[in-house]
């Protein structure tokens, strides 16, 4: 059930470090790496029915917070992709769910990539992304929803991971 990427685009790239003192990131567990309850992801898949493409976007930020809260950069990035669908089953609901969860991963590895790149010569060294659900990022939502999926919480993720 492949998708083949045709285009990514990143309409938004923006990185800033907080400007403190690095003795204010020692309190925090990993420094380089981003506490999930400090950002929000949000995630978009469409693909009309017969069509031979998905398209698909992400977004992920860091919120407000206070010197040693949980993030040494505030990021906002925005990511979008159409890939192809060639196969005949283009429409069966296994093959939907898999696309769904294929596309949710490329994004979420073409950011991760991203904010590693950005912040690799930043004040604070590089930032990663933890690894998130991404099964529960592009859950299915309910039928006849067309909303994008709402920002995923830290303690959604580990009770999803605990089941």
């Amino acid at each position: 059930m492949p998708l083949q990427l045709k285009d990514l685009v990143f309409p938004t790239l923006s990185v800033d470090a907080v400007p403190m003192a690095a003795s204010a990131y020692s309190t925090l567990k990993n420094p380089k790496e981003i506490d999930l309850e400090a950002i929000d992801i949000g995630f978009l898949y469409a693909h009309d029915e017969g069509a031979p493409q998905v398209t698909a976007g992400m977004i992920i930020r860091t919120k407000e917070a206070g010197p040693g809260e949980g993030a040494p950069y505030q990021i906002t990035i925005k990511a979008f992709a159409e890939f192809g669908v060639w196969m005949p089953e283009a429409n069966d609901p296994n093959a939907l769910r898999m696309r769904r969860y294929a596309a949710a991963t490329t994004l979420m590895g073409a950011i991760r990539e991203q904010i590693a790149t950005i912040t690799a010569r930043g004040p604070w060294g590089t930032a990663w992304l933890p690894l998130v659900n991404v099964e529960m990022i592009a859950a299915t939502p309910e039928p006849n929803v067309t909303q994008p999926t709402q920002p995923v919480r830290k303690a959604a993720v580990r009770r999803q991971k605990t089941k």
